[in-house]
């Protein structure tokens, strides 16, 4: 699926007998985590998911990797 202006906060369609996706955490993140609007935005919207999944959770540390030429990426916790 295309990314576009258009269909940017459209989740795709769940048509079939089998789902585009069967992982809710990679499916939150494919369809509403991609267009957080900050680093803790995102955290806090997949922690909240890790909880409600039943996970006990104390510490998320997150890993983002950056295509630059003088930066490797940015960790969170």
């Amino acid at each position: 699926m295309a990314v576009t202006a258009k269909a940017r906060n459209v989740a795709p369609s769940l048509d079939g007998d089998i789902g585009w996706c069967t992982n809710s955490f990679v499916e939150w993140l494919l369809t509403e985590g991609w267009a957080c609007d900050s680093p803790l935005t995102l955290i806090e919207g997949l922690a909240r998911r890790t909880v409600e999944a039943g996970l006990p959770l104390t510490r998320l540390t997150t890993a983002m990797r950056y295509l630059h030429p003088q930066v490797i990426g940015t960790t969170y916790t």
